[in-house]
This record gives structure tokens, C-alpha cells and sequence, in this order.
């Protein structure tokens, strides 16, 4: 979503040094196996969702126990986001404005969206998010002006499990593939799924890549690890004389800020939408709101797990 691969750089630099960029590419292989098992679960069971399968496989109390920590992982993940979103803001934009304001600005704009239902949120989505992402792997290409290929060696600097460490941890960027397992049996073409999954993947896989390869290439490893958004100081590097482009550095920021509501919004409807129907099974209010109230419970939660 452009906000929690901030980490990929400088997990990716911190334990594997300058080849870090293959532990980006081990995430990748944990994200195909993971679309793999998803599409032979839809396979067996093709009407049916994760959290429905779940009593038909383990007993009720552990189907429910793992249903509610499914959705947590959710939850979590994303109100990190909005934590760390809230964080870019005040780092870069609205430097003294308290953090708890841009934190409701970000779950209001989140809950209006979500309240629309998931058709809206979709088209919104997809008119936003494809210029952005476009946007976004111009810039960061733009962002190989000053970098060494010496920066990049050795190719191999470490052993092999420090590499499969490290792709473990980056897997976090591709949490929002589970919600794949949540709408597939609403999926009217589930020829177009296979797909869709695969080059959603692939293109996430090579914006990760060319983001650690730019970043450790142009500042190396041991610098790397010392910026909090390094994908974003490699943006301001970018320089094109006699344009009218210095502040691409923010245009990059405001493009992903706007972004991240409307990416935000479909996990945050798709989740509660089922933690409403399938696991809590007591009245809430509507989604979107349901959800303001519940991210705002565990803003503490995100508020610790945001700092290293």
C-alpha cells in the first residue's frame, strides 16, 4: 500500500547487508506458495470462505480461536498502517499537529469510504491506485541516478538461512493477499482469479525489488539502516535540471498518502464485514463504522508495535 514497505530497505540491508535484495525475492516465493494453497482451497472448497471451512475442519472453539486470530492479523497490520501513515504526515507535512488528529482525519476518511460498500470502494480504488502505483515506479526508477553497482556486491554476503530469515519477515508486505481467502466465493470469474493474483504479486514482487535495490545502491547497506523512510529520501535525491520538478518529493508523498485511504478502506471493509457476520455475530453498527470504533481501541497496540 506504499506505506508499510518501509521496513522492506532496512530489514533487507540490516541483516543481509548489500544482497538484500534476495531476500525481497525469498518473500516473493513465500507470497506464490501462499496464492498456491489459496487456489486449491478454493478448489475443494469453492462456495465456501477460510472462516467457514474452519468448523468443518477443527473443532468449533478452535475454529473460532483461529478465525478471530486470522482476522486480528488483519486488524493489527492495518492499523500499523495507519499509525505509520499518521507518522509520515507529521514527519513531513503537519509537523505540529497532535498525533491523535491525524489518526481519527485518516479512520474518518476510512469508515466514509467503507460505508459506500465494497462495489464503490473498488472503483474508487481502482481509479486512485493504478496513477499511483505508475507514478510511483517512475520515481523510484528515476531514483537510480546516483547508484553504484558496487554498493550491490557481494552478491551473496551472507548465508543462505539469513536470507530465508529475512524473506520471512518481508512477507509482511503481502499480508493483504489473505484477503483473497475471504471473497473468492464472491468472485462471479474465477478464471480471471489465478491471473489477477499472480501479476497483483509479480508487480508488488518488482516495485519491492527495484525499491531495495535503488535504496541500498545509491546509500549502501550501513546507511540504509539509519533512515526511517528511506524509499522517500531516495525520491528527494532525484534531481533534473532546468525543470520544474523540485518538489517531486512531495508529490511522491502527497501520491501515497492519498493512496493509502482508499487501499485501506477494502481491507478494512472485507474484514469487519466478516468479524460482524461470522465470528462476533452480534449487532454492530454499519462496516465502515464499526471499524473506526474498533481500530480506535487498538491505536495503543499500533502505537508500540510502529517503533523498532
Amino acid at each position: 500500500m506504499g506505506i508499510l514497505d518501509r521496513f522492506l530497505p532496512y530489514f533487507a540491508a540490516k541483516i543481509c547487508g548489500p544482497s538484500g535484495y534476495w531476500a525481497v525475492l525469498v518473500a516473493g516465493v513465500f507470497a506464490l506458495l501462499f496464492i498456491g494453497l489459496t487456489i486449491l482451497v478454493q478448489r475443494r472448497f469453492p462456495s465456501q470462505n477460510i472462516l467457514e471451512i474452519a468448523p468443518l475442519v477443527f473443532t468449533k472453539p478452535m475454529a473460532v480461536a483461529g478465525n478471530v486470530l486470522f482476522l486480528a492479523i488483519f486488524f493489527i497490520w492495518l492499523i500499523v498502517g495507519v499509525r505509520d501513515a499518521s507518522d509520515l504526515v507529521l514527519t513531513y507535512l503537519l509537523v505540529r499537529t497532535p498525533l491523535w488528529v491525524v489518526q481519527i482525519f485518516f479512520l474518518v476518511c476510512i469508515g466514509y469510504i467503507a460505508t459506500n460498500g465494497l462495489v464503490a470502494v473498488m472503483r474508487m480504488a481502482s481509479f486512485v491506485v493504478l496513477p499511483t502505483l505508475l507514478f510511483r515506479f517512475l520515481m523510484t526508477t528515476f531514483g537510480f541516478q546516483d547508484l553504484a553497482l558496487s554498493q550491490l556486491l557481494p552478491v551473496f554476503s551472507v548465508k543462505p538461512l539469513a536470507y530465508l530469515q529475512t524473506g520471512l519477515i518481508l512477507t509482511h508486505a503481502f499480508v493483504p493477499l489473505g484477503t483473497v481467502l475471504l471473497i473468492y466465493p464472491q468472485i462471479t470469474k474465477m478464471k480471471k482469479l489465478i491471473p489477477v493474483l499472480v501479476g497483483a504479486t509479480g508487480g508488488a514482487l518488482f516495485l519491492f525489488l527495484i525499491t531495495v535495490i535503488g535504496t541500498i545502491g545509491v546509500f549502501g547497506a550501513p546507511l540504509t539502516t539509519h533512515f526511517t523512510w528511506s524509499n522517500l529520501v531516495l525520491i528527494h535525491r532525484i534531481s533534473f535540471p532546468f525543470l520544474v520538478l523540485e518538489q517531486v518529493g512531495l508529490l511522491f508523498f502527497d501520491c501515497v498518502v492519498n493512496c493509502f485511504p482508499s487501499c485501506c478502506s477494502i481491507l478494512f471493509f472485507i474484514n469487519c464485514r466478516w468479524l460482524k457476520t461470522t465470528v462476533c455475530r452480534f449487532k454492530l453498527p454499519p462496516d465502515g463504522w464499526s471499524t473506526i470504533g474498533f481500530s480506535w481501541k487498538l491505536r495503543a497496540v499500533s502505537k508500540e508495535c510502529c517503533y523498532r
